[in-house]
Order: C-alpha cells, then structure tokens, then sequence
C-alpha cells in the first residue's frame, strides 16, 4: 500500500478518536469494519506487513469479544441459579427413615459425604439436594 493510501486508510479507520466514517445506523466501529472491507473489496488493501498486523489486531478484538459474550453467558447462568429453591438440611433421623437404615448408618457415612455438615460437636446436618444426587448414583 503506498503511503498516501496508508495515510487515507488510517484516517478512515481511526476508531481511538472516533473519527470512521459516519453511516446512518452505523457505529464507528461498524463504519470503520465496513471501510476496511471496501478497502479491501476495491483491490487496493494492505502489505503483506500490514496484513499481518490487521490479523492480529482482528484476533485481538475476536478474543475480546468473546470473553465478553462468554462472561455474559456465566452471569445469566449464575443469575439463573440463583432463582433454584434453597437447599434444606436434614437431621440423621431424617435421613435415616428416607434411606431405610439405622441412625448410626448415617452417621458412619456422613464422615465421606460431601454434603454432610457438623455446624457443631453434636449436631449433623445433611443436604437434601446432595442426598438426593448420592442416591442417583448408588
């Protein structure tokens, strides 16, 4: 690309200073994709030099935005969840009646449960959603 084309493309193509050229409807930023494609289009593009450097700044912005849709995608999961019923516990008893074992059963093996919990040196508590998880994979 010759100089003055260079120097005509980078004014087009300034997005640091908003300066693309405005379209109706059109962001800057769309304006200055839309100018680059022309550009392109018309058999005048760039260097094998400046080619490479628009690939990589093209490369940068791809992986920008789709972190971008990805961390979107993680809040609506996150806000989604938040909607779920909260979880309730169950005392030893419960769950012994539930699984149709003894108390001391339940004891034994809240020690490798996961979703066994001993707020206190006397009490267990056990998850009804982790329960209910152990026992679709028994």
């Amino acid at each position: 690309m010759s100089s003055s084309r260079t120097s005509t493309a980078t004014e087009r193509l300034n997005l640091t200073n908003g300066q693309a050229n405005p379209v109706p409807g059109q962001t800057p930023l769309q304006a200055a994709l839309s100018d680059l494609r022309h550009l392109l289009d018309s058999g005048t593009g760039p260097t094998d030099g400046e080619a490479t450097e628009i690939l990589g700044i093209l490369r940068s912005i791809e992986i920008t935005l789709i972190a971008r849709q990805i961390r979107g995608l993680i809040r609506s999961a996150q806000s989604t969840g938040a909607t779920e019923p909260p979880d309730s516990w169950l005392t030893p008893d419960e769950v012994a009646a539930r699984l149709k074992r003894t108390r001391a059963w339940v004891y034994r093996q809240a020690r490798s449960w996961p979703f066994a919990k001993r707020p206190s040196r006397k009490t267990l508590l056990i998850s009804e959603r982790g329960l209910a998880r152990w026992m679709e994979h028994r």
